[in-house]
């Protein structure tokens, strides 16, 4: 009796040759993707500046970073950035933060001039 087969499928081994392996068949299917180049950017390169940074700690439980930045700007002191750490879940903060500026010396003139200053009745301690 004839080998019967179905309409659009090749013959079993003979005629049409053997079968295919299931893992020549899964390359077939799905090629090897090519890897990956990491994104280029275009434009000059920016590199980041480590700015001098002050430790101000026992700050008032209500203060956040824009009081921070406000507190100290109108002192006198040029920043470039005031960050209040704060507790992730209850968003109170920790009372304590940092201060970044532009240059070391003012740094540490603010460090000289606002240590153990009373702000909302909190002492605030400073170190660069």
């Amino acid at each position: 009796m004839p080998q019967q087969r179905m309409p659009g499928f090749p013959p079993m081994g003979g005629v049409g040759g053997p079968m295919p392996q299931p893992q020549a068949i899964l390359e077939h299917l799905f090629p090897p993707q090519p890897t990956r180049q990491p994104a280029r950017r275009d434009g000059p390169h920016v590199p980041r500046v480590k700015r001098p940074s002050v430790y101000v700690g026992n700050l008032p439980q209500n203060f956040y970073d824009l009081d921070l930045f406000k507190c100290f700007t109108s002192r006198g002191f040029k920043l470039c950035r005031a960050t209040v750490a704060s507790d992730k879940v209850t968003k109170k903060t920790l009372r304590y933060g940092f201060l970044q500026f532009y240059t070391q010396e003012e740094a540490e003139r603010c460090q000289k001039e606002m240590n153990n200053v009373t702000i909302s009745g909190s002492q605030l301690n400073l170190s660069v």
